[in-house]
């Protein structure tokens, strides 16, 4: 079947789009053709192709490319023409897809990229730069350090990095065979040490030259490049071994010394002790049998003995302190007897420079603290003394105060001396200091005692400091703390009693008022006798006389004591327990004690402190056997040991005491220590192996903390000081043997006031004597008076003779001639009748005593039974 062209041609150029096609012969005519657009050029090109009788053939054109292609064994060629824009819209069509995932492929990559770089390669990269850095900071500080440092191989100790310094040490010490690192490694190898941890060492190489090396080494184990490493950091600390040998060197030297000082000071306070024990021991002794005009003498050399003791104390004190020997006693005791006790040791010493001495100890009769009051009573006697001898008028107060808030005392002594600048302040406290170059001319001293507060302040958990205005005196203030444990303070308490006051100083006054009002009394003070009228003199119950009365005129304070019920009398002199005379009670004006007795007394009906007798005799005859190389002390030893009614054998040595023991028993052993061949202690043991029940007692000049512990490994039981008094070798014999004194009932104020004025005993012969010559001269110028008619006068000698028979305890006389003194100034009759028979019987009184005591060896009673001899 053959068909037509242009039937076949129309179905195929229906369906296509691309490009322009041409079917024609060989001739160059059409058969059939599709062109979108008409285009010339494409037929030159079929009509070159047909010339050259080519089958297949292809030509690129600016405008696109043209096929030709020979249909099989026919004449006709196809010619095809595709310009460049369809065949690219063709390819773009095809390829749209693809191109679309390839570019979301690529932008993918280039965020993931971009995401790697900024998160992963950058901190990587930072990381590794930041290493290399450290690792040339490392490498750097190692070249640069002054100390060894280095990284080491654990195995061998091949030096990974080292310092200059490692370098060096490694050249100038002396190795055999071996290097410094690798010691060092080796060093650590053979510690044996658990994973990971660090030694610090120090060790010791030698020079080339044998001196040693010291080294302070540290080493830590590291992983370093896949290998176990080490990293050594050393110093050089030979200068500082050398350094410490010299300092343990220059202590042992300061250790030599002080026991070289020790023994010194032991040595010294042995020899100038063993003669003040002498000295006072036998003054004590040399009181008991005296004569009544070498007492005062006696006394004096005392005071001058107590002083020199006092100096040699301190002296020692500090070197205890400064050697730390000095041990405190914590027990509990009164700071106001303490401070009481230290104002009336200096009252004659103010007495004498005339100054006020005041106290002002709170509003307490007793406050119990805990510590040392050996310690605080030595603190206190130096600043009284200092404040005494730096002030040559006005006054020097001692002031307590508790405060309970901080628990704290605080004690004050506040003087009117000389003062001191700021400059001075600042070196008072110093050892041997004083505060200019006069001082000591002017004053005396060492200008230790005030170092020596200050160490003992310290040593009491105190502390001492001081205000001073340069000419206008000086306030020191001593705080020491006020234990929890401490009992509690006394505080009398009243029931608004009214009392009158007579004090001459305007702190005084305040002072009383005060306590007297916290105490619940109600209170009057006045300055001077003269500001009570006559109209108060009626209801005048209680009147209290404080301190000194020189100001006063005699009569304007008799008309006071004559209205008044109760008369309370303190004064420097007077006694620390009231002493009852009649109506007027004598007490001592340093502290309350005596004031707040008198008070209870007679407001409150409270018995008066008895006044116990001493008695000196042991209540058993002990055996005792004292060893001591000096004949002086031996001698002193007897007296007291005979006075206390002991039987007393004396040895020089301990050879001689070991035979006096084989020989005869005895209660107790009183021993020196430092005594020539055989010692106290050598002494002491063998006693106590030979016979362990018989007590060993040491009494020594020297008393350090050493001495006790030696005497303790020895076996003595006590350790007691020179100078050794009579009270303390009667405690010492009481409490070690086991003694008890026997009950003795004391003599009471009412009973015993005969001998109230020396303590329980006796008044001497001269004392009454005075006292005698004086009644019967007041007798005669009475009489001289009555002749002449002056009443003045006769009034006058009364009160005087009147005064003298209550200080002598006559109780019954001194009425009776207050009586008489009363009828005279009122003007009765009769009243000079009854002086008359008053002073007869008087004059017969004291002629008979006298007649009596000339007459009898043993002396009786005198005055008709008033007074006792």
């Amino acid at each position: 079947m053959e068909f037509a062209p242009p039937t076949l041609i129309p179905t195929h150029t229906q369906e296509a789009q691309l490009g322009t096609y041409t079917l024609m012969s060989k001739q160059g005519d059409i058969i059939s053709e599709y062109i979108a657009q008409p285009d010339t050029q494409r037929w030159g090109v079929a009509q070159s192709i047909l010339h050259n009788e080519e089958e297949t053939a292809a030509q690129y054109q600016e405008r696109g490319i043209t096929f030709v292609a020979a249909l099989g064994d026919t004449d006709w060629f196809l010619v095809f023409h595709c310009s460049w824009r369809e065949i690219a819209a063709v390819i773009a069509f095809e390829v749209r897809g693809d191109a679309l995932v390839i570019l979301g492929t690529l932008l993918f990559v280039w965020c993931f990229l971009i995401y790697f770089k900024l998160y992963i390669f950058r901190p990587v990269i930072r990381r590794s730069q930041q290493v290399f850095e450290s690792e040339q900071l490392s490498r750097t500080l190692i070249e640069t350090a002054p100390v060894g440092l280095g990284l080491l191989a654990l195995a061998n100790g091949e030096p990974l990095l080292r310092s200059p310094a490692m370098l060096q040490m490694q050249g100038l010490l002396h190795s055999e065979g071996s290097s410094l690192p690798a010691e060092l490694a080796r060093c650590y190898r053979q510690q044996a040490l658990p994973e990971g941890m660090p030694l610090h060492q120090e060790l010791t190489f030698y020079t080339h030259s044998g001196q040693p090396v010291s080294l302070s080494v540290s080493m830590t184990p590291v992983f370093y490049r896949g290998e176990n490493a080490l990293v050594v950091a050393f110093i050089d600390i030979s200068s500082q071994k050398q350094l410490e040998q010299q300092l343990m060197a220059a202590r042992e030297a300061s250790d030599k010394a002080s026991a070289a000082k020790s023994s010194f000071l032991a040595a010294m306070s042995h020899e100038i002790r063993t003669p003040l024990n002498a000295i006072l021991g036998n003054l004590e002794l040399l009181a008991h049998s005296a004569q009544d005009g070498q007492r005062e003498r006696l006394k004096t050399i005392r005071q001058a003995s107590d002083s020199l003791l006092a100096t040699i104390s301190d002296v020692l004190d500090f070197s205890k302190i400064e050697a730390g020997e000095l041990h405190l006693e914590h027990i509990e005791f009164d700071v106001l007897q303490v401070a009481a006790h230290a104002l009336a040791i200096f009252a004659p010493v103010a007495q004498a420079k005339g100054l006020a001495l005041e106290g002002e100890l709170g509003d307490a009769v007793s406050q119990p603290m805990r510590g040392d009051p050996t310690c605080l009573g030595q603190v206190l006697n130096n600043l009284l003394s200092n404040a005494l001898k730096f002030t040559e008028q006005g006054q020097v107060l001692l002031r307590i105060d508790v405060d309970g808030s901080a628990s704290l005392i605080k004690i004050e002594v506040e003087d009117t001396g000389i003062g001191m600048s700021a400059s001075q302040q600042q070196g008072v406290f110093r050892a041997f200091n004083q505060v200019d170059e006069t001082i000591n001319r002017r004053y005396g001293g060492t200008g230790l005692g005030l170092a020596l507060c200050t160490r003992l302040a310290q040593a009491m958990g105190g502390e001492l400091s001081v205000t001073s205005e340069l000419g206008k005196g000086s306030v020191f203030q001593l705080s020491l703390p006020l234990h929890a444990d401490a009992g509690p303070a006394d505080r009398p308490l009243f029931q608004g009693e009214r009392i009158c006051v007579l004090a001459a100083m305007p702190g005084a006054r305040a002072y009383l008022s005060r306590v007297l009002t916290a105490w619940g009394l109600e209170v009057a003070t006045y300055q001077h006798p003269a500001q009570i009228d006559d109209k108060a003199l009626p209801s005048l119950g209680t009147l209290v006389l404080w301190g000194d009365r020189t100001t006063w005129h005699p009569d304007d304070e008799n008309r006071l004591v004559e209205e008044a019920t109760w008369v309370i009398e303190c004064s420097g002199e007077g006694s620390e327990i009231p002493v009852a005379t009649g109506r007027v009670l004598n007490t001592s004006i340093y502290g309350l004690k005596g004031l707040s007795c008198a008070l209870r007394y007679l407001l409150q009906g409270e018995c008066l402190p008895v006044r116990e007798q001493v008695e000196m005799a042991l209540p058993g005859v002990l055996r005792v056997l004292v060893a001591e190389d000096n004949p002086v002390n031996r001698r002193l030893f007897e007296e007291q040991l005979k006075l206390l009614g002991c039987r007393v054998s004396l040895v020089e040595c301990g050879e001689q005491a070991l035979a006096c023991l084989q020989r005869e028993r005895f209660d107790i052993l009183l021993t020196d220590l430092s005594m020539p061949g055989l010692d106290g202690y050598t002494l002491a043991r063998r006693v106590r192996e030979a016979w362990p029940v018989m007590p060993v007692v040491a009494v020594t000049a020297n008393a350090t903390q050493q001495e006790y512990d030696k005497c303790e490994a020895a076996g003595i039981v006590r350790v007691l000081t020179k100078p050794l008094l009579l009270n303390e070798l009667k405690e010492m014999l009481l409490t070690v043997c086991g003694l008890e004194m026997a009950d003795t009932k004391p003599a009471t104020q009412a009973g015993g006031q005969h001998n109230a004025l020396l303590g329980g005993h006796s008044l001497p012969e001269d004392i009454w004597n005075i006292f005698e010559n004086f009644c019967l001269s007041s007798c005669q110028k009475i009489r001289q008076a009555q002749r002449i008619g002056n009443v003045e006068d006769i009034l006058r000698e009364l009160h005087m003779l009147r005064g003298a028979l209550g200080v002598y305890h006559l109780p019954e006389a001194e009425k009776k001639l207050a009586e008489i003194e009363s009828y005279l100034k009122s003007g009765e009759s009769g009243a000079e009748e009854r002086l008359e028979s008053f002073l007869q019987m008087l004059q017969q009184e004291l002629s008979l005593s006298i007649i009596l005591c000339n007459c009898q060896p043993i002396k009786g009673d005198r005055l008709s039974g008033h007074r006792t001899r």
